[in-house]
Formats: C-alpha cells, structure tokens, sequence
C-alpha cells in the first residue's frame, strides 16, 4: 500500500509495465502517472483521495480494468505535457469510478474508449460528445 505520499504514488516513465493490486491512497499529486511513451497495464487497483487517481501523459497507451477510484479530485486524466510528445491513448473497462469531483479529462490530442464502467458522478455533455467522437 501507498498512503500519505507527498506526489505521485507510482510514477512511470519510458516503461512497459503491468501495475496489479495495488491501494494508493492520499497523494497529493498523481495516484498512478504514465508518462513518456510508456505502455502499462493497470488491474485491480485501488486509487482514493489524490488529485488525479490515473494520469496518462505524452504519448503513452495504457489499458485500465477493473479498477476502483474513488473520492479523488480527477479519476482519470489523458493528455499531453511535453510539447515534443503527442497525446496519450487508454482503453477503460469494468472501473468504478465513485464520488469523484470529475471522472474523465482529455485533452484535444488524446483519446479514451469506455466500456462497462460504473460510475456516480454525473458525466458532461461535452464529455460525453467528445468520448463518442
């Protein structure tokens, strides 16, 4: 377990990797952070009260199952930081995400495919027109 970290719970970068089982809870950054081109697995992990529980940056590709976020300020963010890398790229299946402030971020370079995710917090119209893009 990952508690009371004073940044990013678990930070990646240039990495292919599987991230399985883990409880992070109170960061005062990211919860998981990929970045970097780097390509992961996230399963069955437990994210709660960070800024953002999953970030995936700068070209990175990540796929996310069956994980439980809940009650942080961002569940998942995909987007691009370094202007020499391009957006980043996840699949997302059978996630709770609960009692988040937002569930989803992208930005205009990076995209997300959902399915069978459980969610409590109500999803924008934006959001939602930009997932079906």
């Amino acid at each position: 377990a990952f508690t009371n970290i004073g940044g990013d719970g678990i930070d990646m970068s240039w990495t292919n990797a599987s991230i399985t089982h883990n409880e992070i809870e109170v960061c005062t950054d990211k919860g998981i952070s990929v970045g970097e081109r780097s390509i992961t697995i996230l399963d069955k992990n437990i994210i709660t009260q960070c800024s953002t529980a999953i970030a995936v940056k700068d070209q990175s590709q990540a796929v996310i199952i069956e994980n439980t976020i809940f009650d942080n300020k961002t569940a998942m963010s995909l987007y691009q930081k370094k202007p020499y890398f391009g957006g980043a790229h996840a699949t997302a299946t059978n996630n709770i995400l609960w009692q988040n402030r937002n569930d989803i971020f992208t930005d205009s370079l990076s995209t997300i495919s959902l399915t069978n995710n459980s969610t409590t917090t109500p999803v924008s119209l934006d959001t939602l027109n930009k997932l079906s893009e």
